[in-house]
């Protein structure tokens, strides 16, 4: 299985990594705007990769099986678009895109190519989440009726995170899609019928006006509520929780600790601030990364759709305008939404209802 991959950033060169590790697979072709970059994931963890110039000639190359998009959010529609249009399946990595009408038009495009688009999202395949979905479908706890996922961090890591064209949101959109596919799996896949969300800045106001802490309650058909908490504002390192109770018990799951080796340096050590920190021994592993891309290679082999495919992805889309629409309006807003039409970025909705 020959790979192409599209951005030369902190995804792709997770991608790159995992890749690796899947049997059968090879990472052939890299583009990136930064071709230093490109040529570094190359050195790190591609060496039979070659770097292509241009994203159509990377995305339309005979020898690729399979194009991973890893770019800025507001880049997932074109160049997703671009790769499916030259008969390629792709991996999208999370949120699916900027805004809910670009979502929309890249699964139209699969459609319309009869190709398969994928949505990353690993957190539905870190294997203590999974565990924790697996246990909760064969009735572990009873009938579940209320979760909560928070995932939480200082910020990120490049400064397009923090601009609305780019991204589409703050910490909503770029870590609350996690909570939202998770909490929907563990209810069981029940489509979301009411968002209500309080978005706030406290700690990057003078970087960006995109939000920084977002607290999203969701409330699921046929019963059952779900608390997603996400932000840019945790001080100490990563949180990363899911916890869902059902009638007959608990299960909770934590990401971010507990792997075993504890660390404590006066030094910033892999990008970790001095103090208390927990290395983990197989970050990539304990995050899902080369699990999710091993199934999407599986079904890619079987022409299946997968576990998590480009409707999933814009179904989170969905969830995630309706919190932001909630915030600017400050009330619940109702599910379904109606058809998108208009092309704004997520938060727009919040900073503009």
């Amino acid at each position: 299985m020959r790979i192409a991959i599209l951005g030369a950033g902190w995804a792709g060169r997770v991608h790159a990594r995992a890749y690796a590790e899947v049997p059968g697979c090879e990472v052939v072709v890299i583009w990136s705007r930064d071709e230093a970059r490109a040529q570094a994931i190359v050195a790190d963890a591609a060496p039979a990769a070659r770097v292509e110039r241009s994203c159509e000639a990377a995305a339309a190359a005979p020898d690729v099986d399979l194009v991973s998009v890893c770019l800025p959010n507001a880049m997932h529609e074109p160049f997703a678009c671009t790769a499916l249009a030259a008969g390629k399946d792709v991996v999208c990595e999370k949120p699916l895109a900027h805004s809910r009408a670009a979502g929309a038009r890249m699964v139209a495009a699969a459609r319309a190519a009869s190709r398969r688009l994928y949505y990353a999202e690993e957190c539905l395949f870190a294997p203590r989440y999974a565990r924790v979905v697996a246990l909760v479908g064969a009735g572990a706890v009873g009938e579940p009726f209320f979760a909560r996922q928070e995932e939480k961090h200082k910020g990120p890591y490049a400064d397009w995170f923090f601009r609305l064209e780019h991204a589409g949101g703050g910490a909503l959109a770029d870590m609350g899609c996690h909570g939202i596919a998770l909490l929907g799996r563990v209810m069981g896949g029940r489509p979301v019928v009411r968002v209500f969300a309080d978005l706030r800045t406290y700690v990057h106001g003078a970087r960006t006006s995109l939000e920084d802490h977002a607290l999203v309650h969701l409330v699921f058909e046929g019963g059952g509520t779900a608390l997603s908490e996400s932000a840019w504002t945790q001080k100490g390192g990563m949180e990363s929780r899911l916890e869902v109770h059902g009638r007959d018990g608990l299960v909770a799951a934590d990401l971010a600790k507990g792997y075993g080796v504890t660390l404590v340096s006066d030094r910033e050590v892999e990008g970790r601030a001095p103090g208390l920190s927990r290395p983990a021994v197989a970050w990539a592993f304990e995050n899902g990364y080369p699990q999710e891309l091993a199934h999407f290679v599986a079904a890619h082999r079987a022409g299946a759709p997968g576990e998590s495919t480009g409707e999933d992805g814009l179904a989170v889309l969905e969830v995630m305008e309706a919190a932001y629409r909630s915030a600017g309006l400050g009330r619940p807003v109702e599910l379904p939404l109606e058809p998108a039409s208009e092309d704004r970025p997520l938060a727009d909705h919040w900073l503009r209802p």
